[in-house]
């Protein structure tokens, strides 16, 4: 609306102000970039409640847990019925839910809150971290196939759970405050969920190859080389989201179809067990390869 000749007003959506509880006389933040202007709430903001019946979802309970988490909760107010319930919710908080703790108990019932949130460069830090800790994932394995060492993989499996922990939060953070560029939200989602399901991918084959029935398994020169190919064009692909370049993307797309061309020519010829090697080997590259679409999202 424009008042008088040189003001003009804005409204605020009335479901949005209701959900943050935005009042009138409160202040907001104004953010000019380029052609838009973003508002944001001032000080602090209404704690986002929820309640959960664990009862209700048996095998089910810690993740539904989880989605109640990363869908942005502050505080979350859990019924259960059993020690085993509460010992589900007890294990999201210690290996996903990283930011919350239980601040009251009583015999049916407890409340989580969250007691720390994250700011954009603490993001960028955690999201660069994830993507570390998936590259120190796929070395290590490299490293512990080439030297025969089982004992190592069973290590290498548990950085899983680190990677749960951060793209737990992460997720968290972008359904709670979204992304430093809001347009791009939901690319950086799919990146973070993809990246927990490439360390999930990574989890099976040291599962596979930690089984006490397969480490007799020495894999043959050309399913290493596969191997290492991956090893390469993931720490490649690890770098574009932050430093990326039209030449490298063209490397990285030129090594993952030789890995898919290599990988399926390979697979009648191999023995059984080598061939579900390269079948994860396949299966990784092609869900690393899955994110380049939402890094170009954001990217360009």
């Amino acid at each position: 609306m424009k008042i008088a000749d040189t003001t003009y007003v804005v409204s605020l959506p009335l479901k949005w102000a209701r959900k943050y509880g935005v009042k009138k006389g409160d202040e907001m933040d104004v953010e000019e970039k380029n052609n838009e202007l973003i508002f944001r709430i001032k000080g602090e903001q209404a704690l986002k409640k929820g309640s959960f019946e664990a009862f209700k979802y048996g095998p089910l309970i810690k993740r539904a847990f989880d989605a109640m988490y990363k869908s942005g909760y502050d505080e979350i107010e859990v019924s259960y019925q059993t020690q085993q319930e509460i010992h589900e919710i007890e294990s999201a908080l210690q290996n996903e839910a990283m930011t919350f703790e239980v601040v009251r108990q009583d015999k049916n019932s407890c409340i989580v809150k969250s007691i720390a949130e994250v700011n954009d460069k603490e993001f960028d830090a955690l999201l660069r971290r994830t993507f570390l800790i998936l590259k120190v994932m796929s070395n290590d394995l490299l490293t512990a196939l080439q030297n025969l060492d089982f004992e190592s993989i069973i290590l290498i499996k548990n950085l899983e759970k680190t990677n749960n922990k951060l793209t737990h939060f992460l997720r968290r953070s972008l359904n709670k405050v979204g992304y430093k560029l809001p347009d791009k939200t939901n690319f950086v989602y799919v990146i973070v969920e993809q990246l927990e399901k490439i360390a999930d991918e990574f989890k099976y084959l040291c599962d596979f190859l930690g089984d006490e029935k397969n480490r007799s398994l020495k894999l043959s020169k050309s399913c290493l080389e596969l191997y290492i190919m991956m090893d390469k064009s993931f720490e490649i692909f690890s770098t574009l989201f932050f430093d990326f370049s039209e030449k490298k993307a063209l490397e990285f797309a030129a090594i993952k179809k030789n890995i898919m061309d290599s990988g399926l020519e390979m697979l009648p010829t191999l023995p059984t067990k080598e061939s579900i090697v390269v079948h994860y080997i396949i299966n990784i590259e092609r869900m690393i390869f899955d994110v380049l679409g939402p890094v170009f999202g954001v990217l360009l």
